[in-house]
Order: structure tokens, then sequence, then C-alpha cells
């Protein structure tokens, strides 16, 4: 990871000769800019993330000392090599005091600047490490205590207990957001941004592809506030994005019915090719009545028939009134129902990894294109149509696919565009094909990879719950926990007292 560095300086020359003697490449430093005075320094700060200031003590408007102990207030992550002409004990002291990690005398060699900057960056690395294994044991307990008031384990007042600062608002609400393609870099910036404009909020991963933000306000008004800045932050996502805005809720109000209805108004993506945020009043919650056994009964005559293109046909007829009036009850029963049909009548001759509701809320979740939806349903129906017979060369991919994801579960870069990239194919493609062969998309594989190498990591009670997660390649542990209790029924913390 680069260095981000500011040299500062009043004298010109110093500090390009600063510059020019330090080993950019070998020590990974990437110069954020220079200052010849302490006011030009803080104007860096605030535009810039930065880890260290090459620091000279005796600049203009500002001293290094009072810039040494503005940073150590308002950029505490920030740090610092002082600078100096003058082998000054005193100014060495007052440095230490605002967390000066080292003090050089000009003209400062090469060699020796080197070595102090790898020491330096070494120590910051290290410092970052340790930062972000707090920051994600706060996460997980964080999310884990307001899971359990959402759901109605603990109280408010227990919340409030281990949070003081949740009882200065008086309102809370969601966001639903799907990014496809995992993202996560982006909510993690999002949230840090939002926290920016001085609101309060924490995020749940909910699936691969959606998250969950829940937000403290004071006022209802700053739901608005909050409107702006997610559509100012939406452009910088690199990826498709839907976001669901949930109304304010009273505080010591149940949440969860506002958490369920976010969680479901995150399927009107299919309606909404484009990156968009929506607010969930204004969305359409009734839906259609439907005559499933007609639907079951005409799914069976084009698989009996044989016929793909009258299914193909009957499968596109089905959508049209679900894309007309946006109703996604409607989506998810043609879906089950599709399954249901594929699973009693046709279980024999293919296999499926999960019962109908699971394969429809699969499918669902891992998407947000209704054609990608519709050409699931017509593979499945074509598998059942004919004996399933696999192509060598797909059986060959599929193979070698497998054995990359069995060898790199642990790494949380594992994805589906990654694995597109390595074998140069196109995702969806390379998905389809591996669909066709296992009768599991490629997520859901790498998901009963990951949980059952944690199992075993729990068997061997070596290792922390948190520390598990990160080695079967999730860097979120909350998320983590809550896959293993989708998959398995019970949390990891459980299931280890299951087996004992």
């Amino acid at each position: 990871m680069p260095l981000n560095i500011i040299i500062a300086d009043d004298e010109y020359f110093i500090r390009q000769r600063i510059i020019k003697i330090i080993p950019r490449e070998e020590l990974a430093i990437h110069f954020i800019g220079e200052a010849e005075n302490g006011i030009e320094v803080l104007e860096l700060l605030r535009q810039h993330p930065v880890d260290l200031i090459l620091l000279d003590i005796k600049m203009p408007r500002m001293n290094g000392i009072e810039v040494a102990e503005s940073v150590y207030r308002n950029y505490p992550s920030t740090k610092i090599i002082l600078l100096s002409g003058y082998n000054d004990f005193e100014y060495a002291r007052s440095a230490m005091r605002f967390g000066v990690m080292d003090y050089l005398l000009k003209p400062v060699d090469a060699s020796t600047l080197t070595a102090v900057l790898r020491d330096t960056k070494e120590k910051i690395e290290l410092l970052k490490k340790q930062q972000k294994q707090i920051q994600k044991f706060y996460h997980f307990e964080k999310c884990t205590f307001l899971s359990n008031v959402l759901n109605g384990c603990q109280s408010i007042e227990q919340l409030t207990a281990r949070y003081p600062e949740v009882a200065d608002y008086d309102f809370t609400l969601y966001l639903g957001a799907f990014i496809y393609e995992e993202n996560e870099d982006f909510i993690t910036e999002l949230v840090a941004e939002i926290r920016r404009h001085g609101l309060d909020c924490e995020y749940f991963k909910e699936l691969d592809y959606a998250y969950t933000i829940q937000f403290f306000l004071h006022r209802k008004e700053e739901r608005q506030l909050l409107k702006e800045a997610l559509e100012n932050e939406m452009p910088k996502c690199p990826s498709y994005i839907f976001l669901a805005l949930g109304d304010c809720i009273p505080l010591a109000e149940s949440w969860l019915p506002d958490y369920k209805k976010n969680l479901y108004a995150l399927s009107h993506r299919y309606f909404n090719p484009e990156s968009k945020l929506i607010l969930t009043e204004e969305l359409t919650w009734e839906s259609r009545s439907a005559d499933l056994s007609k639907v079951r009964q005409t799914i069976l005559y084009y698989l009996n028939s044989k016929d793909p293109k009258g299914l193909d046909a009957y499968i596109q007829s089905l959508f049209s009134p679900v894309e007309e009036a946006h109703d996604v009850k409607f989506l998810y029963l043609i879906v089950t129902e599709f399954f249901t049909t594929y699973h009693i009548h046709y279980g024999g001759q293919v296999e499926f990894s999960h019962n109908p509701a699971e394969s429809a809320s699969q499918i669902i979740d891992e998407e947000y294109r209704l054609n990608q939806v519709k050409s699931t349903i017509l593979a499945y129906g074509r598998l059942c149509m004919t004996e399933n017979e696999t192509i060598p060369s797909d059986l060959s991919l599929s193979k070698k696919i497998i054995l990359y994801i069995d060898e790199h579960y642990s790494d949380p870069e594992l994805t589906v565009t990654r694995l597109a990239n390595l074998f140069q194919l196109n995702p969806s493609y390379l998905g389809s094909v591996f669909k066709k062969v296992n009768n599991e998309s490629l997520l859901q594989y790498i998901t009963m990879i990951r949980m059952e190498a944690s199992k075993k990591l729990l068997e061997s009670n070596q290792y922390k719950i948190s520390d598990i997660a990160e080695l079967v390649g999730y860097t979120d542990a909350f998320y983590y926990s809550k896959r293993f209790k989708k998959m398995f029924g019970y949390s990891p913390k459980d299931y280890l007292l299951r087996k004992k």
C-alpha cells in the first residue's frame, strides 16, 4: 500500500532535494504535494488523505510545532517526521508530546532519510492494521447489538446503555443498497462520507451484493439532507447501484417492519435497469392475483412437449405484467412456481441443490436484470426437457473453476468478475456454464466451500470466530455469522456449543 506524503519546508530547493533523494518506487511513496508554510500543510490535509508529513520546524505563518499540535488533534492518523537545522532538545521534547515519530537534522543525507522512512512506514502500516482490527471488532459488536434490538432480543435501553451516543437521537431509518459485483469498498467509503456530514450510521452486509445501512437522526428533516448526500455519492460507484431509502421511525418503536419493508424494496431494482435512488413510500405494494395451478399446468405442457421456444414465449408472457406493474410479489411467485414444478416432476432427472423457495430467492437475490432471471428459468427448463448431457469442454472448464475456487476461497477478492477475467470469458457466460454443469451458481458454490471450511476451523478450537471469518475469505465477521446461520440453521457460536 502506498504511503501518502507531504513535504513541508519554507525553502524551495530543500523541498526539491528531499523529493529527489527519496526512493519512491522502493518505498512505494506517493507525493501528495508540497507546502512552504503551516497554513498550506493544513489545506492539503483538508483535501487529501495523508499518512506522513516531513515537516520543517521553522516556517512562516505557523511553525512546525503549531502544525504538529493541529495535526495531532484533528488528523490523528497522520504521522510526522520533524526536520530542523538546529539540534534543539526543547523543540524535540515539545514535538514528542504531539506524536511526532522522528526528528532529523538538516541537511539530511539520502541513506539516513531512507532508513527513517522505511522504519516509519513499517510503524504506520502496523498502526493501520491494528486500527483496522479494532474497527472490525467495533463494527461486529455494534452490528450484533443492533441486530438483537431489531429482533427483540435486547431493548433500546440496553442499546443506549452500551452506546450512550444513540440516546441523543430521536429517529432511525434504513437504507437498502444493492451493488452489482462485490464492492464493499464503496459501501465503507459511502458510510465514511455520510459520517463526515455529521450523521451517525452503521452498515450490515445482507447478501453478496446487498447491504442495509441504519441511520440515526435528531430530526425528520435530516432525511432530506441524507437523500441529497446519497445522490451526490452515487455517481462515484463504478458499477450498478440501487438504493432504497426508508422513512423515519421513532427510536423507541419497533424497527422490524421498516427493516423488512426496506429489504423488500430492493427487489424493485428489477424495474430500474439504471442506477437509481428511490423512496420506499413511492413504491406500489399491491400484488396481482394469479391462478398458479394453471401456471404449473402450462409449464408442464411445454416441458412434456419438449418445446423450449414455447416455454420461452410463455416465460415472456408471464413476466410482461410483472414489468408493467412493478409487481415484486408476483415475481417471487412466478419464479418459485417454476422451480416447484421442476423439483416435483423432474427432480429425479435434474439435481437441485436447494428447495424451490430457496432456489427462487437465490436467483432473484443475485441479479438485477429480469432478462437474466428469465434466461436462468429457461435454462433449467431445457435441462428438464432433455437428458443432462454435459458438453466435454463445459465440464473441463467447470473442473478448472472448481479447482481454482477450492485453492483460493480464502481470498476476499474472489468474485465472479475476477474468475471471468482469469479465464478470459464474459462473466455471464462463465456463470451460465458453471450453473449448467453444477446446478448452482458460482456465488452459491463459493459460499458453500467457505462455510464447510469454516466448520472445520471451528471444530479445531484454535481460532476466534472473527479470525475464522478472515481465514475463509470474509472481511466482515458479522456477515460471515449471518451466512453461516442461514446455511446451517445456527450461528458459529451455537455450532460450537452443539459440538461440545
